[in-house]
């Protein structure tokens, strides 16, 4: 019988996902050619982005989020849901993120197709790093796996090297 890592629920042995939480039982992969940070890459400097105000809370069916990759500048607008996420498309695997930075350069950026979780909860945004290994950053800061970390307007996202501006708008 196998314990979920996340859950602590009992699964049948050789269960992929937890039926309970739906956290990964396979034993955690490490792959060289994405773990970047120890190859002594660091993202590139970008240029400051100024704070806007706070919005007032909105609700999420009003509510709409702009990303915006830097410094390409792509501009990914998103009717919020309660989560939406962040990765690497993987048709082979069934992975089909809301987030797709595949065409960004994810895959040499150290983005996992799992890589973070945005959610929306009572009119607050958060996002949730689901354990990739080269992490996931607000304005530079590293937010700890499987925590929630509060996103506002103008904030930073930073997944793996590869950056994103965060808007929010009613």
């Amino acid at each position: 019988m196998l314990r979920c890592p996340n859950c602590q629920s009992g699964q049948i042995d050789g269960t992929v996902f937890c039926t309970v939480c739906g956290a990964s039982l396979a034993a955690p992969v490490r792959r060289q050619s994405t773990t970047l940070f120890k190859k002594g890459l660091r993202p590139e400097a970008t240029e400051p982005v100024a704070m806007a105000d706070a919005a007032p809370p909105v609700a999420p069916s009003e509510a709409r989020l702009a990303l915006y990759v830097l410094p390409s500048g792509r501009q990914m607008r998103l009717k919020l849901q309660e989560e939406l996420l962040i990765g690497r498309r993987d048709s082979g695997r069934g992975i089909t993120p809301d987030v797709d930075l595949s065409d960004d350069g994810g895959f040499n950026a150290g983005v996992s197709r799992r890589h973070a979780i945005i959610s929306w909860d009572e009119g607050d945004l958060f996002v949730e790093d689901l354990g990739s290994p080269n992490g996931t950053f607000v304005n530079e800061q590293r937010i700890k796996p499987q925590q929630r970390a509060p996103l506002r307007n103008g904030d930073t996202l930073r997944c793996g090297m590869l950056t994103l501006r965060v808007e929010l708008s009613p």
